[in-house]
């Protein structure tokens, strides 16, 4: 029911009191108009949300796949790895991270950023990675209460048993901040 229809039922609400008509069929049809016009609004609205919602889940799933397939290159075949397509693919996914990225992706991000640019930490590269994607993950509404970087990372490193010390050192660093509970954090819900 549109804005023109409710003032028009009011309008004879109105010419009715005015006429003698009975006040209490006037009082309780422009009532039921204005619930029934509020009761639709609020439905809309939250419709629009909805949809709005979903789209951004939808962008970030898009974004961060774009980051996940340079990785998963990197690991399956660094020869893919190629400046004049790996920099611009970077740059899409950097620059979308900044507007649609939660906190904690962009904090799980420049941390591993950190790490792989530093020589001393190079071996945790991989957690580091696998702190991000679980990050990714939980943003985008998947609830991994009990997955660790090692688990998450052991389907793209077929030989994550021989990278488990760094991911030891990864965990005695960083299990307290994963523990957590961010904003971002408390409104994921498992999509379904």
């Amino acid at each position: 029911m549109g804005f023109g229809a409710l003032a028009v039922v009011v309008v004879i609400g109105y010419w009715l009191l005015q006429a003698g008509g009975a006040i209490s069929q006037v009082t309780t049809l422009a009532i039921t108009a204005l619930v029934t016009y509020g009761i639709a609004r609020l439905q809309a609205r939250e419709t629009y949300q909805r949809e709005l919602e979903q789209k951004l889940v939808t962008d970030k799933r898009l974004l961060y796949k774009s980051f996940l397939d340079v990785a998963k290159d990197a690991f399956t075949d660094p020869s893919k790895i190629k400046p004049e397509t790996t920099i611009p693919r970077m740059r899409q996914f950097l620059f979308g991270s900044l507007m649609n990225a939660s906190e904690d992706v962009i904090k799980a991000y420049n941390e591993f950023s950190r790490v792989s640019q530093d020589t001393s930490r190079q071996d945790q590269t991989i957690a580091a990675l696998g702190e991000l994607i679980l990050a990714m993950r939980r943003d985008i509404g998947v609830v991994d209460a009990e997955l660790l970087p090692i688990e998450i990372m052991g389907t793209l490193v077929t030989d994550i048993d021989a990278n488990i010390s760094p991911f030891e050192i990864w965990e005695g660093e960083h299990a307290a901040a994963r523990k957590r509970l961010s904003p971002s954090r408390s409104k994921a819900e498992p999509l379904g």
